[in-house]
């Protein structure tokens, strides 16, 4: 019986260690560059242009006002606050959801520990062998889950399903959701076999349930992309347009020196 509380505890730990939400103290500029070099370059690449054009022929025929860069960078102001604002409900609300199955998850490992007793149709080594099944199983649930989330195509998972249960869940398009479906189904036979009773089985029913909901809203966060205006105006309209004339005003009030700075100026947009 020890050694297999200690194999639960292990394949619990090494869940743990694996699946923690990629969060950081500190910016690592490496790992902005990799997400916004290319935004940076046609940053650089609209303010040449807008630099060029002015010197070469709109001076001729009129000025740019300063305040067309004031009131696009005000209305941008505003559409960078609401993706900010957007972006980080999305994130809390995310690390609930994954908080929400971490806790469940260790109610359903105590759940299937001490709820389920040797009953007339199960001796305790098959519900030894049950339980250890329903717990990893569950792990193969989550790897499963984060994979899909993640897109990343790993396939820890199969490391906590037997072979016959790999083989049944590989046609299935919602992996996560058929191993779920396997562990009603042997939540129902140990009912059906008396190890346990009515009022616990509707107890770990309703523990897949709230899996299952953890899921899809896990899901829904995954699948709702971020409204296509609010990019299409903060990055192509307003970014664009505000990179322009700021580098067309910069240049004719402070001359070519202070032209560079404006590169930055116009790239926060974009890392934002």
């Amino acid at each position: 019986m020890g050694s297999f509380f200690y194999r639960i505890i292990t394949c619990l730990t090494r869940y743990n260690n694996r699946t923690q939400m990629i969060i950081t103290h500190r910016i690592q500029i490496h790992r902005i560059v990799e997400g916004t070099w290319k935004n940076f370059v046609f940053s650089i690449l609209t303010c040449f242009a807008a630099y060029f054009i002015n010197e070469l022929w709109l001076k001729n025929y009129f000025s740019f006002p300063v305040f067309v860069p004031t009131v696009l960078g005000t209305a941008l102001a505003f559409f960078i606050g609401f993706n900010n604002n957007q972006a980080y409900d999305r994130w809390w609300e995310a690390r609930k959801i994954w908080g929400s199955l971490v806790n469940n998850s260790r109610t359903w490992a105590r759940q299937v520990l001490y709820h389920t007793q040797p009953g007339p149709g199960i001796s305790l080594p098959d519900l030894q062998e049950k339980r250890e099944r329903l717990i990893k199983r569950h792990i193969a649930f989550l790897y499963a889950l984060k994979s899909y989330l993640r897109n990343s195509g790993e396939r820890d998972y199969l490391n906590y399903l037997s072979a016959e249960e790999a083989a049944e869940t590989a046609g299935q398009t919602n992996l996560h959701n058929a191993i779920l479906s396997l562990q009603s189904k042997d939540l129902e036979w140990l009912c059906q076999n008396k190890s346990i009773d009515g009022f616990k089985f509707m107890e770990m029913n309703s523990m897949i349930t709230a899996f299952c909901d953890d899921m899809g809203k896990s899901e829904r966060i995954r699948n709702t992309v971020f409204p296509t205006t609010y990019n299409y105006y903060a990055r192509a309209l307003y970014g664009f347009h505000f990179s322009a004339t700021m580098t067309i005003d910069i240049h004719r009030d402070m001359g070519k020196l202070f032209s560079a700075p404006c590169w930055d100026t116009c790239f926060l947009p974009y890392r934002l």
